[in-house]
C-alpha cells in the first residue's frame, strides 16, 4: 500500500506540465508505471505517459533521489499486441500489451524485467490534468 501511495505521488509530481512537448497541451491517454528495487537506495519509480497525438513521456527516477529523475521524450505506435516506443535520443523500446500491463521485450531492466500498470483515473489538481490510467484498451 505504502508504494501505492508514494507512485500516485510520483505520478502527480512528473506530470507533463512545462515539459516540452506537444503533448503537454494534451491529457496523457494511457499511464503506466512501475515500481522497481535499486541495489543503491529505497527503490525505483518508473512512468510511462502516451498521448493521443502519439507523443510520449518517458519518467525514471529514484526514489531517495526525487532530482535527479531521468524524463525522456519521444513517440510510440501500437502494432498489434505491441506499443512500440522511439526515444528523441534513438532508442527504441517495445512493449507487450497485456490488458492493464505493458511488459518490456527486452533486457534493459535486468532478468526481473519491466511490467508497467496502467494507473486508476485520480484527479490530478487544477492545471496539472495528467489524465492517470486506462482500463479500455486503444
Amino acid at each position: 500500500m505504502r508504494w501505492l501511495g508514494i507512485l500516485m505521488v510520483l505520478a502527480v509530481l512528473t506530470g507533463c506540465a512545462g515539459n516540452g512537448i506537444s503533448g503537454a497541451s494534451v491529457p496523457a491517454t494511457h499511464v503506466y508505471a512501475a515500481a522497481l528495487p535499486s541495489a543503491s537506495g529505497s527503490g525505483r519509480f518508473i512512468e510511462l505517459m502516451l498521448f493521443s497525438d502519439s507523443d510520449a513521456l518517458f519518467v525514471e527516477a529514484y526514489l531517495d533521489h526525487p532530482k535527479g529523475k531521468a524524463v525522456r521524450t519521444g513517440h510510440w505506435i501500437r502494432s498489434g499486441s505491441y506499443i512500440d516506443l522511439t526515444l528523441d535520443q534513438g532508442e527504441t523500446l517495445s512493449f507487450l500489451w497485456q490488458g492493464n500491463y505493458l511488459i518490456y521485450e527486452g533486457n534493459a531492466y535486468g532478468s526481473a524485467g519491466l511490467r508497467l500498470e496502467a494507473l486508476r483515473p485520480a484527479s490530478s489538481g487544477p492545471g496539472l490534468n495528467i489524465g492517470l490510467g486506462v482500463h479500455g484498451g486503444f
